[in-house]
Formats: C-alpha cells, sequence, structure tokens
C-alpha cells in the first residue's frame, strides 16, 4: 500500500464521518426544533389562559370584540352581518317548522287523549 493510497483511504473515511455526524446534528435539529415548538406552543397557551381569567385582559378582549363587531354591524354590506341575517333566518324558519310540527303532532294525538 503506498502513501497515496492510504491518505486516499484516511480522506474517504474522514469525509464519512463528518457525513455520518452532519446526518446525526440535523435529524437532532429537527427533533429539537419540533420539541421547542410543541413546548412553546404549551407555555403561550398556559399564559394565554392565565391572562383571560384575569379580569383586566379578558375585559380589552371583550371590548375589542364588540368594537369590532358593532363595526362590521354597522356597514350596510359586510359578509359578516349578511351570514348573521342568513342565520338567523333560517333560527326563525326552523322554529316555526318545529313549532307547526308540534302544533300538527297535538291535533293528531288530541282525539286519543279524550
Amino acid at each position: 500500500m503506498s502513501y497515496s493510497d492510504l491518505v486516499a483511504i484516511l480522506l474517504t473515511a474522514t469525509s464519512t464521518i463528518i457525513t455520518i455526524l452532519g446526518v446525526f446534528v440535523a435529524v437532532l435539529a429537527i427533533w429539537g426544533y419540533s420539541q421547542f415548538e410543541k413546548m412553546t406552543r404549551e407555555a403561550s397557551s398556559r399564559h394565554l389562559e392565565l391572562l383571560l381569567q384575569s379580569g383586566k385582559f379578558r375585559e380589552e378582549v371583550d371590548q375589542t370584540i364588540i368594537r369590532h363587531v358593532s363595526a362590521e354591524l354597522a356597514k350596510e354590506t359586510s359578509p359578516f352581518r349578511d351570514l348573521l341575517r342568513q342565520q338567523i333566518e333560517t333560527m326563525i324558519y326552523t322554529d316555526a317548522a318545529k313549532r307547526q310540527a308540534g302544533a300538527d303532532k297535538a291535533d293528531m294525538e288530541a282525539p286519543f287523549n279524550e
């Protein structure tokens, strides 16, 4: 075995070891990022829960929601207003249909109840 063969083998082994180490570090980085993301999400949700349970921040959120909903409802045409109108109409018609069905059922059972 000549000196050039030994150098080639050593360089190949070194590059293989560095490649394996790089892949290992990449896998650890991906796993660490996912764990970091999970821990961050959990911590922020706990923090937000604590803030919402305290009175001041909850009042600010409620006021902001009321302000934005009021602004949307004040517009002549807005998707939120149209959606709200559709939902109310659906509830009214559905409730009327249920009342009618209940009245029909009561009328049919009335002769048998006597």
